[in-house]
């Protein structure tokens, strides 16, 4: 019988207990798996101390703390929390930076040896199968080459459904593609990485794949990727033709702007249009490869994954791939909601909302408890920063960065959440609201610069939310929208919403590209809800003489239950406030002020009151002005994270 030496016994017994007993592990760039955690003997990988203190949790008797040293952690695959990863005994696991170092999450390679191709345009090979949404240099984003807007000339072929997809809830049939004049619209040498983006319509934008372009006479073809194009042809409002303007992006013979790549994904060669300040021989370019960095998911209402922090970490570079890498495209029927089930009348309300769901988002939190993001960056990132998506309890959101992300940079919520339980991705005991979410103190900008539908912070059907003292500016569509359901449905409202606040945010510059939203957009019942002490300056929107609907406060198609108190709003092209409709009702307008947008105030059983135009401000000279415009955007003690952005 072999028999373990009695010395190394003792050895084993002594490593294990002092694991048992260290509360503090270090991971660094430079550090090995194979050492023990400690700031002298650092581990290398996320994963390597995540799977180390996964063994530690259960006998928890105060928080475990991760200490991250400076430098990039590059990830080939995301970083997966479950159930099993959760803080127990009342104790939390805190993932933190180094004092004074920049940890970088990162889910990009480095691409390097550049090469001129012709002119400003270089080249380098590029390791990777799919298409490349994104390029980041010197951390500012480039674009797809792009062409112009070209008007359609209506659909070509038929694409039936039958019903019987897993993807479809009716029968129907959509065109199989688009024609062009050819004169107009001419052909590629790879169709198949091409995309077509939709001229904007009021509030949304349509892009689908293209499989193939040829000539048929004298139209070209674009040949649309199947079922996406017909998800997009299915949407009953904010659609865009066959008939319409559309914009190829992504092809190399559109890279003809300084800015713009393109990647040919057959001879995995990346090319870059250099802007004349870039020397590519030292440029830091990154490519973002992994679709998401980090998933938080627990599965079900009574197991969720719990009390995990994270401070002072930047998380950087996903490739949002689109719905199923492409094959569904991007049709979104407003905000983040992207229509995923066809239905041939296009009725998004009839489905209780079961055919739309948020875009993917490059941290994903769902079946969560606790969850917190402090002093972090979110930047260089594609489809939605960060998104809590499914029954996520207390989780908070505070003095964070948010800067060149695709889309929105913080979803709460899933339109499904229409009713609880019924949900045909969450069904009963897995679904449920977001609630007790803390966004405070959060800085927004460069957001939605290609997804241009999606509001900066947008929340469906959510409860006990606050958002409040954020610093956000400059979005294509809508700072801040709350809620979702409308009047007109023809389903009855939902009951999950309820006591959410929107306090003392200060939003710059909206609708600068779309229009009938505002600084701050409310659909839905949302009863105990205050929206107060913001201070919103210039909305723009598209000029429509008569029909403009850039506005400072939007609560649209029946939104009630809003107290809407003690805001300034400045320089609207809409109304200041707009309870346009009489089905917004049980609302309360009062002590706001305008220097020049009128009220709409047409809300039943509302009170409207003390509400004050003063057409010579700004400078604003009533006191209680004053103190709202003091108070609104970040608290004192985070205002030096505006020093912090680029």
């Amino acid at each position: 019988m072999h028999k373990t030496p009695r010395a190394l016994v003792l050895i084993l017994g002594l490593s294990l207990s002092s694991l048992a007993a260290q509360t503090e592990f270090y991971v660094s760039p430079a550090g090995n798996d194979a050492n023990n955690g400690t700031l002298a003997q650092p581990f290398l990988s996320l994963e390597k101390v995540q799977e180390t203190v996964r063994t530690l949790t259960a006998n928890m008797t105060g928080d475990l703390v991760v200490i991250l040293r400076g430098g990039v952690y590059p990830l080939t695959k995301p970083l997966a929390f479950a159930p099993a990863d959760s803080a127990r005994n009342g104790h939390r696991i805190i993932y933190k930076a180094y004092p004074d170092e920049t940890p970088v999450i990162s889910g990009g390679r480095k691409v390097t040896g550049w090469t001129q191709h012709a002119g400003s345009i270089y080249k380098a090979q590029l390791d990777y199968d799919l298409k490349l949404r994104a390029l980041y240099v010197n951390g500012i984003p480039a674009s797809m080459a792009r062409g112009v807007l070209v008007k359609g000339q209506g659909g070509w072929g038929e694409f039936v459904i039958t019903g019987k997809e897993p993807w479809a809830q009716t029968p129907g049939s959509q065109p199989m593609g688009i024609k062009f004049k050819s004169s107009e619209f001419g052909l590629y040498q790879n169709p198949e990485d091409i995309e077509l983006v939709s001229q904007p319509s009021t509030w949304c934008r349509q892009r689908a794949a293209v499989k193939d372009i040829f000539q048929e006479g004298d139209f070209t073809i674009a040949k649309m990727v199947q079922p996406g194009f017909a998800l997009v042809q299915g949407q009953k409002w904010g659609r865009r033709t066959p008939s319409h303007p559309w914009q190829a992006v992504n092809a190399f013979e559109l890279l003809d702007e300084a800015g713009e790549f393109y990647f040919n994904k057959k001879t995995k060669t990346l090319y870059y249009y250099k802007r004349a300040e870039e020397d590519l021989a030292t440029a830091n370019v990154v490519a973002p490869i992994l679709e998401k960095l980090i998933t938080l998911t627990g599965t079900s209402t009574d197991e969720r994954v719990s009390n995990i922090s994270f401070s002072g970490i930047a998380f950087k570079h996903n490739n949002f791939l689109l719905m199923e890498r492409g094959k569904k495209g991007c049709g979104t029927i407003q905000a983040t909601a992207m229509t995923v089930k066809y239905r041939q009348d296009g009725n998004w309300h009839k489905s209780e909302y079961n055919m739309t769901r948020p875009m993917d988002a490059a941290i994903e939190v769902s079946s969560a408890e606790g969850i917190n993001f402090t002093q972090c960056r979110f930047e260089n990132l594609t489809g939605i920063g960060l998104s809590f998506l499914n029954d996520t309890v207390d989780c908070h959101v505070k003095e964070n960065i948010f800067q060149y992300i695709e889309a929105s940079a913080l979803n709460l919520g899933h339109p499904q959440h229409y009713k609880i339980g019924d949900g045909e991705i969450f069904g009963d005991g897995v679904e449920g609201p977001c609630k007790g979410s803390v966004v405070r103190n959060n800085v927004l900008r460069h957001i939605s610069y290609e997804h241009i539908q999606a509001p900066g912070i947008v929340a469906y059907f959510v409860a006990d939310t606050d958002v409040s003292h954020n610093d956000l500016k400059g979005f294509p569509y809508s700072g801040i929208s709350f809620g979702w359901w409308w009047k007109n449905s023809k389903i009855p409202p939902s009951d999950v919403m309820r006591n959410n606040r929107i306090c003392n945010n200060r939003i710059d510059d909206v609708l600068l590209k779309l229009n009938d939203g505002g600084h701050i957009y409310t659909l839905g019942y949302s009863p105990d809800s205050r929206i107060s002490g913001n201070y919103l300056t210039r909305a723009h929107g598209i000029a429509k003489p008569g029909k403009n609907k850039a506005n400072g406060i939007h609560p649209d198609g029946g939104a009630s239950y809003w107290s809407i108190e003690n805001n300034v709003i400045e320089e609207v092209n809409g109304h200041a406030i707009s309870l346009w409709s009489k089905d917004c009702h049980d609302s309360v307008a009062r002590g706001n002020f305008s220097n020049g947008a009128l009220f709409d105030l047409k809300g039943t059983a509302s009170v409207f009151e003390e509400n004050v135009i003063d057409p010579l401000a700004p400078p604003w000279t009533d006191p209680r002005a004053l103190e709202i415009i003091k108070n609104a955007g970040l608290e004192p003690r985070c205002r030096h994270l505006l020093n912090q952005i680029n």
